[in-house]
């Protein structure tokens, strides 16, 4: 089965059936006189996929085949449809020796001994229930006189939605495959069964529900042209308060809130933000968070502070409700698991007065500098953890006064070193003593 690497789909021509052969130096066929009315029995074999009724597949009502008769693509329309037949009529030249057809019928189509060129699929389809859009399966036939049995070049997946939508996009390494569309008036609904056509081959596929919701399809689907592919029913998303206002809504309008949507129970998502470096903040629609730093593929924190930069032309932008901390990637991409820094406290004397304990980030200059608080570390517990930011060189593990819950340098007891994060997988600092301590791999 060949695998396909990259998707151009609306500009290529389907070959096998249809390909182009824009090198051919025949000089077209001469015009013929001998021009009438015909009609064809088009029938539809057992691989081919026109129109979905149940489990029967049928010809729609208003179906155009294009017949070629040596010197045009002729249309020619159902008269007459009865299941997996219909009868097709229109004006051609009479007396070929064979004829070529093709499904939907594409005005100035060309056809050189079966080798169709300028018939392209179609990645943006009307989502119908129960079925695919009415032309939306490109099918050939041949036949020496007027009987043709049509087989399909492109397979067909089945899909649900979560919630009703307008658009399902269905994407395959990182660029559209193809999409399903409804409108205000008619929504794709929960529980009813879509279709789209796709070209056979080997995907691994994300569905983006509205633009939001995005799941990865559990394996590789192997696409051919005789197979129905169920995908699996998409999982409902839940708005959040969280989300995000910034000048990426219209220029410096931060009027629209832009909900995120729940992936997981503490993690939060607001997919394909556009526009690099505009200024955005994370708002649960009271409270404004910025940051000092918003890196790509880097977990940053939050607080009560300067406004944040887009990084990427198009992102994806996570947010822990836990944590307070989010992580933008390029829109599509996965998103890293958190990192965390441990703190083992195996000295007893750090214990003493009701002492707790925190850890200060700071960047090159040790000019901006972030605290963050172990919550439940104590003897019972001795190690602690809280995440690692993004844009942060240095931190410092320290004892705090318990009496008092502000976190800065007046209220720390004791402390270590200013220590390089470190690169080499060391994430844990152990303390033995009242200055003794050091790092290991958790």
């Amino acid at each position: 089965m060949k695998k396909f690497y990259s998707f151009l789909f609306a500009a290529v021509a389907l070959v096998g059936f249809a390909a182009c052969n824009s090198d051919s130096t025949e000089e077209p066929a001469p015009a013929q006189e001998n021009v009438g009315k015909m009609e064809f029995t088009a029938n539809i074999g057992e691989d081919t996929k026109t129109a979905l009724d149940g489990l029967n597949v049928t010809w729609c009502e208003g179906d155009i085949i294009g017949i070629w008769d040596g010197t045009a693509t002729q249309p020619f329309t159902a008269t007459e449809i009865n299941g997996k037949s219909a009868k097709f009529e229109g004006m051609a030249a009479l007396g070929q020796a064979k004829y070529y057809a093709v499904y939907p019928y594409v005005e100035g189509a060309t056809c050189a001994d079966g080798v169709w060129t300028g018939v392209n699929f179609n990645n943006n389809q009307e989502a119908v229930i129960g079925t695919f859009a009415c032309g939306a399966n490109i099918s050939f036939a041949e036949a020496e006189g007027t009987h043709l049995t049509f087989t399909n070049s492109l397979a067909v997946l089945k899909f649900q939605v979560p919630v009703a939508c307008k658009l399902v996009e269905f994407v395959a390494n990182n660029a559209l495959l193809v999409k399903a569309w409804g409108t205000d008036e008619n929504k794709m609904q929960p529980e009813k069964d879509y279709y789209v056509t796709v070209p056979a081959g080997e995907y691994k596929l994300t569905a983006r529900v509205d633009g939001y919701l995005s799941v990865a399809s559990t394996k590789t689907l192997e696409v051919a042209t005789n197979k129905i592919y169920n995908l699996k029913t998409l999982p409902a998303p839940v708005e959040s308060d969280w989300g995000i206002k910034g000048a990426f809504t219209d220029g410096n309008n931060w009027n629209t809130h832009v909900k995120m949507y729940k992936e997981t129970e503490s993690l939060f998502v607001v997919k394909n933000v556009q526009g690099k470096d505009k200024d955005f903040k994370i708002t649960d629609g009271n409270t404004w968070l910025g940051g000092d730093f918003a890196l790509l593929n880097k977990w940053c924190n939050t607080f009560d502070g300067p406004n944040l930069k887009l990084p990427a032309e198009k992102c994806d932008i996570y947010f822990d409700i836990n944590e307070k901390i989010f992580c933008i990637v390029e829109a599509g991409t996965k998103v890293p698991e958190i990192p965390y820094l441990y703190l083992n406290v195996e000295f007893d004397g750090w214990f003493s007065d009701n002492a707790r304990f925190a850890v200060c980030f700071m960047n090159d200059d040790k000019l901006k500098q972030h605290w963050y608080s172990f919550n439940g570390l104590t003897k019972e517990n001795r190690i602690g953890s809280v995440p690692c930011f993004g844009g942060y060189k240095y931190v410092v593990f320290c004892r705090m006064n318990g009496r008092n819950s502000t976190n800065n340098w007046g209220n720390r007891w004791n402390q270590t070193q200013d220590e390089v994060i470190p690169a080499n997988g060391n994430n844990m600092v152990t303390i033995t003593g009242w200055d003794n301590y050091s790092w290991s791999k958790k």
